[in-house]
């Protein structure tokens, strides 16, 4: 039950983050997506849901499997929302690194991209596929690491819990 409860959370969880950071980027620059609103949503929740279920996925069996004492959903509630906020906060960084390029003339979106666009929204464009990237690439690494991280703890997790215990 507790595998299950894991999974379940982390992909819902990851389904509306991603919901969540592709409509607030979509109402930013609507000309980033090719799409209207609905789809946008559906795309980013899907991703994000992909994403939520491998963490989920990779957080039960390092937290159910094995010998080691089991880790509960409950305790891995506030590691995985702080995952989330890393991922966002990351992110932010990133985006706002890449408005602020533009006034400097970093052009690192496909040539097409400034083509079809007026310059006006070019700085609007890179801050939303430096979101985009960055929320990949650490949700990737920082969910790898605390993937193992929880494994390793368990161990400790579970002495502390005793000790807390017998006071």
């Amino acid at each position: 039950m507790q595998f299950a409860s894991i999974f379940i959370f982390t992909t819902l969880l990851g389904a509306g983050f991603g919901a969540l950071r592709d409509g607030l980027l979509h109402l930013c620059v609507p000309a980033y997506f090719s799409m209207d609103m609905d789809s946008v949503i559906l795309t980013g929740a899907a991703t994000w849901g992909l994403f939520g279920a491998s963490l989920g996925l990779g957080l039960a069996c390092a937290a159910r499997l094995g010998k080691r004492p089991k880790r509960t959903a409950r305790d891995l509630r506030k590691p995985v929302l702080l995952l989330l906020a890393l991922i966002a906060g990351f992110s932010l960084l990133a985006g706002v690194f890449g408005a602020v390029a533009t006034s400097f003339g970093l052009r690192v979106l496909p040539p097409e991209m400034y083509d079809r666009l007026p310059p006006q929204t070019w700085a609007g464009l890179r801050f939303c596929w430096f979101v985009q990237i960055m929320g990949n690439y650490v949700g990737f690494v920082a969910g790898g690491m605390q993937v193992a991280w929880v494994w390793v703890s368990r161990k400790r997790f579970a002495t502390r819990r005793q000790i807390k215990t017998q006071m």
